[in-house]
Formats: C-alpha cells, sequence, structure tokens
C-alpha cells in the first residue's frame, strides 16, 4: 500500500492509498470529503488538491487540463491514481471526521425557535 498524506485543518492525516483507487476514494475511506458534484467525472474540478509530486500522482486524464493545468502542482481527486507516496493539500476546504461533531459520539446543539409551548392555569 501507498502512504498519502493530508494536510487539513486538524494537521497532517496519513492515508493507507489501494493500487487503483482514485485519490479521493481513498480520502473518502478515510473520511476526509472533498467537494465532487460532478460525481467523480472529472468536469466540475471541485476536487482539485495540490499535490508534492504531479507524476507520483498518476497519468493524468483529459478531463484534468481545463481545471489543474500540467505544471500547475494541482491534480482532480477524482481522476488521479497514484503510483507512489505523495502530500496532498485539498484547494478548497475539506470536510473530516473530526469535524463531525457526531463521529466522535458529540451531541449536536440545535437552535430553539418559536414560542415556548407553555399554557396558563
Amino acid at each position: 500500500m501507498i502512504e498519502i498524506k493530508v494536510n487539513t485543518a486538524h494537521g497532517l492525516v496519513t492515508c493507507r492509498h489501494r493500487d487503483g483507487d482514485t485519490l479521493l476514494q481513498t480520502l473518502q475511506r478515510h473520511e476526509i470529503h472533498l467537494p465532487a458534484p460532478c460525481g467523480g467525472t472529472g468536469k466540475c474540478g471541485k476536487c482539485a488538491v495540490q499535490v508534492s509530486d504531479e507524476e507520483a500522482a498518476g497519468p493524468r486524464s483529459p478531463n484534468e487540463e481545463r481545471h489543474a493545468p500540467a505544471g500547475s502542482g494541482l491534480r482532480l481527486a477524482c481522476q488521479a491514481v497514484p503510483h507512489s507516496a505523495l502530500t496532498v493539500t485539498p484547494a478548497q476546504s475539506v470536510k473530516t471526521a473530526a469535524d463531525d461533531s457526531t463521529a466522535k459520539g458529540g451531541a449536536i446543539n440545535l437552535p430553539v425557535t418559536g414560542t415556548p409551548m407553555v399554557r396558563s392555569v
């Protein structure tokens, strides 16, 4: 397995990458969620990540040139299939399990709105 390191708001996270998986699949398996409204087809560019080594991120797909041109240091996580270790930094904010209080068994605090249901007697 290949080691992928991800810079997040909570520090550096190390992920184990399976051969043949896209970077997006690896991150999702480790509960690091990049935006991918196109469903991983490479059309929207929302899953762009800065990579430490463009070649280690695997061959480029034709869809990447529009959103992550060669030499920019960017790759689309949904298209990149890494073949060796690398470090990535998401171009946009990401959601991790640490961001979700319910992932650690915490409670969700919801605002109370409206008038209390109290009746005078």
